[in-house]
């Protein structure tokens, strides 16, 4: 059921008090994280796994459901977030709610089984369209009836907005996950690109960021770029990037959920993802 690559249980954590707890789960391409926290919205338990490919995420996510034992409990709420590249930003003033599905069709196209969905960004006046295989969203309904749903982007552009709208100019944040990395560019607070890609090596992020730059009109040694995900200061990622990029920092602004005694040791950006989902 997935490979189990990362856990911590809270000391203070029990399954009894699940009923007042918060659920929430970061579905991506190939990983599955999530995270309960309590009323106070202090993380008690956070577990991460990556799928594996050859057996299809549907196959691996309905294992993890009925496998692991902390998700088979009665939550006060669940939100899932969707972290694939089916989505696009649309700004509110042209956003028509018939026109959603050719939105999408502009990007890829349009599988029969997709379910579509719309979040919306008060603070960027604009619509996050984004499109879920709906045999993968039935899972969660036979699993954990009654979730919320929105895109992954939608709830790191809502967190790392407040960020971007106190430091002027140009803002790019780059999140890392195992095989594909997210990049986003603020200017003075408003999104003015956000995309995924899949990579294989650590030369293709760097080809990624520097073509946003390029395609942007940036200076790479001096607008910011700030690191987000389970990345090393001492890992082959960061020293490549430290060479191309004059301002490169790790993102250590802090979340909506409140991290436990254990979780608190780790790097502030490792599990940020998760972390940011209720923001």
């Amino acid at each position: 059921m997935g490979r189990l690559i990362f856990e911590i249980i809270e000391d203070n954590y029990s399954r009894s008090f699940t009923s007042a707890s918060e659920l929430s789960i970061l579905l991506g391409v190939d990983s599955f994280t999530y995270m309960i926290s309590d009323a106070n919205r202090q993380a008690r338990l956070l577990k991460d796994y990556t799928l594996e490919k050859h057996l299809g995420q549907e196959v691996e996510v309905k294992k993890i459901l009925s496998g692991d034992k902390h998700l088979n409990a009665a939550f006060r709420s669940v939100l899932l977030g969707i972290d694939n590249p089916n989505a696009t930003l649309i700004p509110e003033s042209f956003y028509q709610e018939r026109e959603r599905k050719q939105y999408l069709e502009h990007l890829m196209p349009m599988r029969n089984d997709m379910a579509i969905f719309t979040d919306t960004l008060n603070g960027q006046s604009a619509k996050n369209v984004f499109g879920v295989k709906a045999n993968l969203l039935s899972l969660f309904e036979e699993h954990l009836p009654g979730f919320h749903i929105l895109h992954f982007s939608t709830a790191l552009m809502r967190a790392l907005e407040s960020h971007a709208q106190v430091n002027p100019g140009h803002q790019i944040y780059l999140y890392l996950r195992t095989k594909s990395v997210r990049i986003l560019l603020f200017d003075n607070g408003k999104v003015k690109f956000s995309n995924s890609f899949q990579f294989s090596g650590v030369k293709d992020v760097l080809y990624y960021l520097l073509l946003v730059f390029k395609q942007h009109g940036l200076d790479n040694a001096q607008t910011p770029v700030f690191l987000l995900g389970q990345l090393m200061r001492d890992s082959e990622m960061f020293r490549l990037l430290h060479r191309y990029i004059g301002k490169l920092f790790f993102f250590e602004h802090g979340a909506s959920t409140k991290m436990g005694n254990k979780l608190a040791k780790m790097p502030s950006w490792f599990f940020y993802d998760v972390l940011s989902l209720n923001t």
